[in-house]
């Protein structure tokens, strides 16, 4: 429950043997979170025989409630596993990146009634001739 309303249930793990209990309530329909592309940095250009797109998104969250809340938020930007493809990052708003499996990972405290803007960017360079798909 959550101000009185009913969230949902969940599976308590009774052989956990941590110190910390993770459960999921759900989601607070008082945080407002929307990701949208940032048109201004995201291009194409061709460099020689290879091609560069510059990707940017923007991701906008909200606290509708009456208390400060902490806040993880997790995105991702592309991996490649062929050589001739290179993925960059170039801005993360101060975020963690896992190079390994791309993940971008903030820590937010956003105040009651506060918003927090953040972006990311990356690069994608790729031989001419080849066809990449970034969503």
């Amino acid at each position: 429950f959550l101000d009185g309303t009913f969230l949902g249930k969940t599976q308590i793990n009774p052989a956990t043997t941590q110190d910390t209990l993770r459960i999921s309530l759900g989601r607070d329909p008082n945080i407002v979170v929307s990701r949208t592309r940032d048109v201004a940095f995201t291009q194409q250009r061709l460099i020689g025989g290879r091609i560069t797109e510059n990707v940017g998104w923007e991701i906008s969250v909200r606290n509708n409630n009456n208390f400060p809340v902490l806040l993880n938020i997790q995105d991702q930007i592309p991996v490649s596993m062929q050589g001739e493809i290179e993925v960059r990052p170039r801005e993360l708003s101060g975020a963690t990146l896992d190079a390994e499996t791309g993940f971008v990972t903030w820590k937010l405290s956003i105040p009651p009634a506060g918003t927090q803007n953040l972006k990311f960017q990356y690069s994608v360079q790729y031989p001419r001739g080849r066809s990449v798909t970034l969503e």
